[in-house]
């Protein structure tokens, strides 16, 4: 019971109502909201995706990751528009890439230092047709998503083995 008491108390912190309540609207990502760094992982091949938008003195980059063997291609953003939630960046490959550009469309909502931006992403040729494409979904916060995901399944990790000592299996 005492786990459920903690995400009752919690629920009103974390969404800014009573629970039963209706949530606040989050707004729709702008040109400011946008700056960040946004992490995904495709759902349905081992690619990680990472996109640091700078601020007007930084260059803007993006990464594709194989996770199966650590290959990877880097992007330097060289347009990015954002308007009503709508975003659509481009870029162009650097290093091992250059023959490559990469375009990411979606739309979404986010707070500065929040962010959530479900998205297609594009590899194109130096001609502009389709290579290969993408749907992830693009999350900004703090300390960022994947370390996230690794704490919670370092954690999750823990309790198996706690419940193997406790039960003796």
């Amino acid at each position: 019971m005492r786990v459920v008491g903690a995400v009752v108390g919690i629920a009103p912190v974390l969404f800014g109502t009573s629970v039963g309540g209706t949530p606040p609207s989050v707004p729709p990502l702008d040109g400011s909201t946008i700056r960040g760094q946004w992490e995904g992982i495709s759902p349905t091949e081992p690619r990680l995706f990472i996109l640091r938008l700078g601020t007007g003195t930084s260059v803007s980059l993006a990464s594709v990751v194989v996770t199966t063997d650590g290959s990877r291609m880097v992007f330097q953003i060289d347009k990015t528009d954002v308007s009503g939630g709508h975003v659509a960046l481009r870029g162009k490959g650097l290093s091992d890439a250059k023959i490559y550009g990469l375009k990411v469309a979606g739309t979404g909502t986010g707070l500065e230092g929040h962010g959530h931006l479900p998205a297609e992403i594009t590899l194109a040729d130096q001609n502009g047709r389709r290579v290969n494409s993408w749907n992830v979904t693009l999350v900004m916060m703090p300390g960022g998503y994947v370390n996230r995901l690794k704490q919670l399944c370092d954690a999750g990790e823990k309790s198996f083995v706690e419940e193997n000592r406790l039960t003796g299996r």
